[in-house]
């Protein structure tokens, strides 16, 4: 029995002694032959993880480097011209939604101008149909039979000595606007009727002529005029939401390609380690945060 464990000790020592000689067991011995296989390229992990160089030096991506021949800046040139195509060149599908986004609010843009101008023809047809400059300078022209016109406005004697009177060939916009939004000119109306026939009575009151029983014809006219209007101002807010859609999308690129902070995601260290979040998009709605560990 001695002899046979004589024989096994003696078999162990000549297979450590080798290992301690060329530091096997130690913690330098180790680390060298971590390092050892890097030098000879060998194939592991860290090295595949890694981007190489010319001179198989490890070499990470600068700020203005090109990507596939491309500048960082051509990206956020694509999503200026269309918003989301800098998002889908960079191989994000939200960029498809942002895309579609774009293209409806151009639609709905030449549908609202179009429409728009469309009401804005019937009601400039329907004024042109039920208000004259004729019976407007009647109603101020003391030499003719006077109208109900000089009775609130005792010290016009005629429709140029209006306040805010202009003629269509001057100013075509602010004549149809002011049919409609200025008391003074009600009295153009085919379908005026004096406050006094309604019993609201004759003094120089102008806030008589507010009534809509005074011009029928004349609310009808600003209902007009108030839904073409509002058919332009739905136009503006999609052009509004067009232009904010191309800066989100330039900045957003911005961001995708690492161009704010130079790429680096704000840390903390802890514990002597850099830990940093990471957050980024994912598909069309979706998000990945996260965080890396640095040691």
């Amino acid at each position: 029995m001695s002899r046979k464990i004589s024989l096994i000790l003696l078999a162990a020592a000549l297979c450590v002694v080798p290992a301690i000689a060329a530091g096997g067991v130690s913690d330098d011995g180790r680390a060298g032959w971590i390092l050892a296989r890097a030098e000879a390229g060998e194939a592991t992990v860290q090295l595949a993880s890694l981007p190489v160089g010319a001179d198989d030096d490890f070499a990470a991506p600068e700020i203005g480097e090109k990507r596939g021949g491309v500048g960082k800046a051509v990206p956020m040139l694509m999503s200026l011209v269309l918003p989301g195509l800098g998002e889908a060149y960079l191989g994000h599908k939200r960029g498809y939604v942002m895309m579609a986004a774009d293209v409806a609010g151009w639609i709905g843009v030449k549908h609202y101008d179009d429409k728009g101008d469309d009401l804005e023809t019937q009601y400039k047809a329907y004024a042109d149909v039920h208000w004259s400059e004729t019976r407007l300078d009647e109603s101020f022209n003391i030499l003719n039979d006077p109208a109900w016109g000089h009775h609130f406005f005792p010290d016009v004697n005629s429709m140029e000595e209006l306040p805010l009177w202009v003629s269509r060939i001057e100013d075509e916009r602010e004549y149809y606007e002011n049919l409609g939004k200025w008391d003074q000119f009600v009295f153009g109306w085919d379908d005026f009727i004096a406050p006094a026939d309604l019993g609201l009575g004759l003094e120089a009151d102008i806030q008589y002529l507010k009534d809509p029983r005074v011009s029928a014809n004349r609310e009808i006219y600003r209902s007009m005029r108030r839904d073409s209007n509002d058919q332009f101002t739905k136009r503006d807010n999609l052009l509004y939401f067009n232009m904010l859609l191309r800066v989100f999308s330039i900045f957003q690129v911005a961001w995708l390609q690492g161009m704010f902070g130079d790429g680096d995601q704000p840390g903390a260290s802890i514990a002597g380690y850099d830990v940093a979040l990471v957050a980024e998009p994912v598909g069309m709605t979706g998000s990945r945060l996260g965080f890396t560990v640095s040691y």
